[in-house]
């Protein structure tokens, strides 16, 4: 069950038996790539609209990808005698992603959870109870094919949105053309983007928040020297590809424009970074490849512990004493802030529970300070910058978390300000909006 416009992301090739059926799209009479077109999206009875379709209902496997666009949400899967998979495609942006996502698993009653781009997502599903949770990156991009070009175009190549919903994005890509940059940015199919990015020197990606997107994929699977931000452990990105030998990476706008200059004046080393991580995407990284590491978790429960949700260790925390859907809504409301800023400043008091700070330690950019001197005795954390109330006051925060019970020091400037994780107030003041409990 594929969850979005084919046009736009083609489903994975899983199996040459493989029925895929998807949901109508707005303004489109033809879907390539589907079996079926569905009569309904959002949430749909599977087995009567498999019925409906004259597709028979046995299969050694329902796999449904699904994100908070709310678009493929399938009900009725006891209906099917075989494993049934949840493929989370974006919880990264979106309203209430990983709320909406866990809320469905639920209902799916889903024998196994998979996701693609945020690796560092699947701590919420194992805390939640799913026990039986991958991460199998790249699944779900196509290689295409391209001759390898050695005298490479001395520019900086993109492919792909560049809208409104990825700000960040933009502010990176007007800061090359501001540089003077040479830039080659374009839209259009995969087999255009494999083009650009083997004949162009690099090729820029910049995550839309913290995912690990498909375009890293689809630039390395072209032999282009993939330029990209830096995204932190949680995500894995570490460990498919080599920072320096097989990929170049970038924490702001400074370091990315200095990367890309050194670059270009050194064709000869991107162009082996390039080759390098083609060798190793070859090698490991496929559609058929991640394909057979699906298939051997699925149906005979082998697993690289890479791939397990379990080699994140915030798995083997204990169990925290403050409601899960509580700390995930906290997340969400610092998870879009840090879609939208560039630096997220949040200030924090040290009676806050460190599980906190520990949720929100996959946002790579998110700056955390501690609040000390406030509210009585205090333990203060050694891992993080201290601040006293008189320096907090200085300097303006995105959010101030306090302790349920304490109150945020007066004079503190944040646009957002509340007691975690019973509540959380918002108010943005450069809206002017009043604030709202959530």
């Amino acid at each position: 069950m594929w969850f979005c416009n084919p046009h736009v992301i083609p489903p994975p090739r899983l199996s040459d038996c493989q029925v895929t059926v998807g949901v109508p799209e707005p303004g489109y009479t033809a879907l390539p790539h589907l079996d079926a077109v569905l009569s309904k999206a959002g949430e749909y009875d599977l087995a009567e609209q498999l019925a409906a379709a004259g597709i028979e209902k046995s299969f050694d496997l329902i796999a449904v990808w699904s994100d908070a666009s709310r678009r493929n949400c399938p009900i009725n899967l006891e209906a099917f005698d075989c494993p049934k998979l949840l493929c989370l495609a974006d919880t990264h942006h979106l309203k209430d992603p990983l709320r909406f996502m866990l809320n469905y698993a639920r209902k799916g009653n889903f024998d196994a959870i998979s996701s693609s781009f945020n690796r560092h997502h699947l701590h919420w599903f194992v805390e939640a109870g799913f026990n039986n949770c991958a991460w199998i990156p790249g699944l779900e991009v196509v290689h295409i094919p391209v001759p390898l070009t050695e005298n490479r175009d001395p520019s900086v190549a993109f492919l792909g949105q560049a809208a409104k919903l990825h700000p960040r994005r933009l502010r990176l890509l007007e800061a090359i053309k501001t540089a003077n940059i040479p830039l080659r940015a374009k839209q259009g199919p995969r087999a255009l983007a494999a083009e650009l990015y083997s004949s162009s020197a690099l090729s820029f990606n910049a995550s839309l928040n913290a995912d690990l997107n498909m375009r890293i994929f689809e630039i390395i699977s072209a032999a282009g020297c993939l330029v990209t931000d830096r995204l932190g452990p949680y995500s894995g990105l570490d460990q498919l590809f080599d920072e320096g030998s097989e990929m170049l990476c970038y924490g702001g706008t400074e370091e990315l424009l200095e990367t890309i200059k050194r670059g270009l004046a050194d064709p000869k080393a991107t162009l082996e970074i390039g080759k390098a991580a083609y060798r190793r995407f070859t090698a490991q990284y496929t559609q058929r490849r991640q394909r057979d590491v699906l298939f051997n978790w699925v149906f005979g429960g082998e697993l690289e512990r890479r791939y397990r949700a379990a080699s994140d260790s915030r798995t083997r925390l204990a169990a925290s004493p403050e409601s899960l859907d509580k700390r995930i809504e906290l997340y969400e409301a610092i998870q879009e802030v840090h879609r939208v800023r560039e630096r997220p400043r949040i200030l924090i008091s040290s009676r806050v529970v460190p599980r906190i700070c520990s949720d929100a330690a996959d946002l790579p950019r998110l700056q955390i300070a501690q609040l000390i001197g406030h509210s009585g005795s205090q333990q203060a954390d050694d891992t993080l910058p201290r601040m006293s109330e008189g320096q907090a006051r200085q300097q303006p925060w995105d959010f101030v978390l306090v302790a349920p019970g304490e109150t945020a020091p007066a004079g503190i400037r944040a646009t957002q300000i509340g007691a975690v994780p019973q509540a959380l107030v918002i108010c943005d003041e450069s809206h002017g909006k009043d604030p709202a409990r959530i």
